[in-house]
């Protein structure tokens, strides 16, 4: 009687078992029932800001694009999306499969890609992007540069960039008086400052008259805002000068899978 009881007791006991976990695994087998494929070419790029003069002329963004067209389901899917930074991108599964993001600020960005079915299942993936930035600086018969402002601090608070490239050129125009003389030397000085005015490091060079000198380093406090600057030291003759300063992001993005 007693083993009758206990086997009774058993069985009830793994009934009511069986029935408090069914929503969870009923749960997992249709979110197991999208198969999420995105696919995409690129995960980084460099948005290039080109000034003239001190203007600025021309920017140019990065545009990344994501595929979703692989992406199955056993019910029908409703959406696509990608969230990042806070902000959703999303397009209706029927009516398009891609999904592109501009970027205008460089950054080491999280993208949260997902999709969802028409019992509103879904499914998600993390993907990894970096974005670098170019300043293209040209300044022309000048003999007062301005400075070039770095601003490594990424606006999307995340990951700090690696480093700072920086690459000038200074050039010295031949000028030809009206009596035959020609130009004179000029000395100066590269400068990388930080926001209380030390210098972070620094070149000084003397070019002749139709002569150029360039200076190219690493700066790796990505921690706060710089200035590059060029001063006289000695001379007064007009100079042309062209800065590219990049700010690097380890490489560190998801790879492309197509």
């Amino acid at each position: 009687m007693i083993e009758m009881n206990r086997t009774v007791f058993l069985i009830t006991f793994f009934i009511l078992i069986s029935s408090s976990l069914t929503g969870c695994i009923s749960n997992d087998s249709e979110s197991d029932n999208i198969e999420l494929t995105v696919q995409f070419a690129k995960t980084n790029g460099t948005i290039i800001k080109s000034f003239a003069d001190g203007e600025l002329v021309s920017t140019e963004n990065v545009i990344l694009n994501f595929n979703f067209d692989k992406t199955t389901s056993s019910s029908d899917l409703t959406i696509f999306g990608i969230e990042t930074n806070g902000e959703q991108y999303v397009t209706e599964s029927d009516k398009n499969s891609e999904i592109s993001i501009e970027f205008s600020s460089h950054g080491f960005y999280h993208l949260n890609a997902y999709a969802i079915d028409e019992n509103e299942n879904s499914k998600n993936m993390s993907i990894f992007v970096r974005i670098d930035s170019t300043v293209h600086w040209i300044e022309s018969n000048t003999n007062n540069p301005e400075p070039v402002k770095i601003e490594p601090v990424p606006e999307n608070n995340g990951k700090y960039p690696g480093m700072i490239d920086v690459f000038s050129k200074v050039e010295n125009p031949s000028i030809i008086s009206d009596f035959g003389g020609g130009g004179q030397s000029v000395q100066f000085t590269w400068q990388i400052i930080d926001r209380i005015e030390d210098v972070c490091q620094k070149k000084s060079s003397e070019v002749e008259d139709g002569e150029s000198d360039e200076w190219e380093t690493i700066h790796f406090n990505t921690y706060e805002d710089h200035e590059l600057m060029i001063t006289y030291d000695d001379g007064q003759d007009n100079i042309n000068v062209e800065h590219y300063v990049t700010i690097m992001y380890a490489e560190e993005e998801t790879l492309p899978n197509m």
